[in-house]
């Protein structure tokens, strides 16, 4: 692995830093129950994380047309807020690595709701490691859609050649390559291994340790 002096380093949150999917799981269940819906297996609601918080509710009410899906996200986001920080956690070795490259630019472009990422970080005291955090409503458009880095590479004057986005999804690296930047699938998230690596990133890790080695 060759190592790439990459002065912004922008990260992916669900499935790549942080382990929300317990909680989002138990949230989605709950939103489904005061709906008068059957729950859902965890791990069907785990493949429906990583396209925002609209699609996540439309997937789980599945062929129900009992209630419109804006109805269904607040519902999901009132039971959210209070179990968002129940069992979530940083994956192995996130933390040590953002204290590695706390001199390098840090960031987080999710495609989670702005709120729940910032109560996240405050929850796990890290909110200081991310020079910006990009949510899914901060921008017109999620991910796969360059918009999100894009405003990211702006905000601090950042030529595409020297950043890098890590991500678990195909989203993450569609919108990486679309916006010109480097790009680093990881193995341990919420997509499958094999749909990583079709998406055919740059670089790929299968431990967050790794980025030491491809970050100079």
């Amino acid at each position: 692995m060759t190592p790439h002096r990459f002065r912004l380093l922008a990260y992916d949150f669900d499935g790549t830093l942080v382990d929300t999917k317990e909680d989002i799981a138990l949230s989605v269940n709950l939103a489904l129950t005061e709906l008068g819906l059957p729950e859902r297996e965890q791990e069907e609601i785990y493949s429906f994380v990583g396209h925002g918080v609209l699609k996540l509710m439309e997937k789980a009410l599945g062929e129900s047309d009992r209630y419109d899906v804006e109805s269904a996200v607040d519902v999901f986001r009132k039971h959210y807020r209070v179990h968002v920080m129940d069992r979530t956690q940083f994956y192995p070795d996130c933390e040590s690595v953002l204290d590695h490259f706390k001199s390098r630019l840090q960031a987080i472009v999710s495609n989670k709701p702005l709120e729940f990422v910032e109560m996240i970080l405050a929850g796990l005291n890290r909110r200081e490691s991310f020079a910006s955090v990009y949510g899914g409503d901060s921008v017109n458009n999620k991910k796969p859609d360059p918009e999100m880095v894009i405003h990211l590479l702006q905000q601090h004057a950042m030529p595409p050649e020297d950043a890098l986005i890590i991500g678990d999804s195909p989203q993450d690296i569609e919108a990486g390559r679309r916006a010109g930047v480097a790009t680093c699938g990881v193995t341990w998230g919420l997509r499958p291994r094999s749909e990583v690596e079709n998406a055919q990133p740059d670089f790929l890790i299968h431990s967050m340790t790794e980025l030491k080695k491809l970050v100079l």
